[in-house]
């Protein structure tokens, strides 16, 4: 399934690059190579429109269009004032669109109300899976292994079990909870691969963390971002704050994984040693080792850099964090590694 909504983010200096006044630089004439640019560009954008006349989904349709419309206004921009970095940005991200809409023609799946219609049943493991020792952290119909964090009994007003999914009760309305909102496994973990399908509201917050310690309550672990990259309201989000990235510390390169808000996605952390990765609807869209130069940088200007043993590598629970905001949870498995 494809990423088909406005809120797909091309990088985050294309957020920045529309605040820029049109009268903020004077035009200046296209060059003729820069000229070969566009009309390069307008047969990339004639592409899409030939492309699209044979797609029948109303959702799909409809949404491509509009991230087609909005880079057409990236390449009205850009020629009242011409970058090299921006044109290079602008077709790598018109060649991901439209390699999401060549698989999805490859290999379409219907949407419906709540998104893309289920293929298979939801939380299971199939014999495969129990074979090589996977085991379910969520059975559809309780709360078994898990508790509140810093709590021996579940959050109260903060979760629950419907339709065999694991739902956030978001605050609007709601009595707030008594202490911690946050879910954490009863059982620890060292070196794994980690599982989870996951749907978010319009605008909602959420992450999975791991490396988690109670003896840490104001950033107990390293969390795996979960948020609507876009429609977040507030203000803008920050490259490591996007989706799928090692929260406040790495970013993740998700431009042609992420799916639209009120859909399912994907995920997978895996820990190996001294490394680790995020994996979002099949692909891997961030790597990184322990201790490693890039994230003891990435450390030392997030907001974790003055809390003792932040960063390093403990054996600890899996935790679902409370963001106040709507998040349902799905076939959520772990396999230990050996």
């Amino acid at each position: 399934m494809l990423t088909y909504r406005l809120f797909f983010r091309a990088t985050f200096v294309l957020a920045v690059f529309l605040l820029i006044p049109a009268d903020a630089a004077e035009s200046k004439p296209l060059t003729e190579e820069q000229q070969k640019h566009f009309r390069e560009i307008d047969r990339e954008l004639a592409r899409f429109d030939t492309v699209l006349n044979s797609v029948t989904d109303i959702q799909v349709r409809g949404g491509t269009k509009q991230v087609v419309d909005f880079l057409r206004k990236r390449v009205f921009e850009l020629k009242a004032n011409y970058d090299q970095t921006r044109y290079d940005e602008l077709r790598y991200d018109l060649n991901a669109e439209y390699q999401r809409l060549a698989r999805w023609i490859a290999a379409p799946v219907t949407n419906g109300p709540a998104g893309a219609a289920d293929s298979k049943p939801i939380n299971w493991l199939t014999q495969a899976e129990r074979a090589a020792g996977w085991k379910l952290l969520f059975d559809g119909a309780t709360f078994t292994g898990w508790r509140g964090f810093r709590q021996t009994g579940l959050p109260a007003h903060a979760w629950e079990i419907r339709d065999g999914l694991l739902h956030t009760v978001p605050r609007v309305g709601r009595e707030k909870p008594s202490g911690p909102g946050d879910l954490i496994t009863e059982a620890k973990f060292r070196d794994f691969e980690l599982t989870w399908e996951w749907r978010l509201a319009n605008g909602a917050n959420n992450g999975i963390k791991y490396f988690v310690t109670e003896d840490r309550p104001a950033a107990p672990g390293h969390e795996y971002q979960m948020i609507d990259d876009w429609g977040y309201p507030g203000t803008p989000l920050s490259p490591t704050q996007f989706t799928a990235g090692f929260y406040d510390v790495l970013p993740a390169d998700t431009r042609t994984a992420l799916r639209p808000v009120g859909t399912w996605n994907t995920s997978k952390v895996v820990v190996r040693g001294r490394h680790v990765e995020h994996w979002l609807n099949g692909q891997k869209v961030l790597t990184y080792e322990l201790g490693s130069p890039p994230v003891v940088a990435g450390l030392a200007k997030s907001k974790f850099k003055d809390l003792p043993g932040f960063g390093e590598k403990i054996t600890g629970p899996i935790m679902l964090t409370y963001h106040n905001d709507e998040c349902w949870f799905r076939n959520i498995k772990i396999l230990e590694l050996k």
